[in-house]
């Protein structure tokens, strides 16, 4: 008789893992839970798994390319509107504003000026981080004030400090955070998915049911398919 294999799946990475769970709930959500006596089991199932879509999601967006380039563009741009500002007052008409532009313009030259923006990635977070330290201190933080562009300046930090976060993820304590609860809550899927492969295989002993048969067909031919294609990947990788 056959019976569900009862295979955490723990080869599989944290997407491969999703999918696979998802297509198993469609198996189930096929046939009537009550009458085979597994809806509560399939809810607690459900419940398991969007926790962890939900910390996936918190993951992916943290350390997500999209997340990293969004901020870099965002960098870019106060960057730049910094500097255009201070070069509107360079020469303006009231001294407070063009001492207090020409001083910042000095201070914009040290890292770059106009060319900050453009510089390759890491050279541009040295530049800005530099800069800021500058830009947080007296005479320009009055500067500053002056010509408007406090505000500018909390963005462009905001958006600095954001962008390298992403680049240092790895060793960053939010991101390190994120995966221990995604690690946590793929566990907790794990462990009511043995239990749910357990019941049904018990079931199918005690109460043959030709939907037991059905489940049990299709979930190993899930578990067939992704466990081959994590073999695919580990013999790719071995021949590169």
């Amino acid at each position: 008789m056959e019976k569900i294999k009862k295979h955490k799946m723990n080869s599989l990475q944290n997407l491969e893992f999703y999918q696979f769970v998802k297509d198993v709930i469609n198996v189930l959500k096929s046939h009537e839970l009550e009458s085979l006596k597994i809806v509560e089991d399939f809810e607690k199932l459900n419940h398991s798994f969007d926790l962890f879509d939900q910390c996936l999601k918190k993951e992916n967006a943290f350390v997500s390319p999209e997340g990293m380039q969004k901020a870099d563009e965002d960098r870019d741009f106060f960057m730049r509107k910094l500097y255009a500002v201070v070069s509107v007052f360079y020469d303006y008409p009231n001294a407070d504003k063009s001492d207090a532009a020409k001083a910042l313009a000095k201070v914009l030259e040290l890292y770059g000026g106009s060319e900050i923006a453009f510089l390759p990635q890491n050279k541009e977070s040295a530049a800005i981080t530099n800069l800021l330290q500058d830009l947080n201190v007296e005479p320009s933080k009055k500067n500053l004030v002056t010509l408007g562009l406090t505000d500018v300046k909390d963005m462009l930090e905001n958006a600095n400090n954001l962008f390298v976060d992403f680049k240092q993820n790895k060793s960053n304590t939010q991101a390190l955070t994120l995966r221990g609860e995604t690690k946590q809550a793929r566990q907790r899927v794990v462990q009511v998915w043995v239990y749910i492969c357990e019941k049904i295989n018990a079931l199918m002993v005690l109460e043959p049911n030709e939907k037991y048969v059905d489940i049990i067909v299709k979930v190993n031919n899930y578990i067939d398919k992704y466990l081959s294609a994590v073999e695919i990947r580990r013999n790719t990788q071995e021949k590169v």
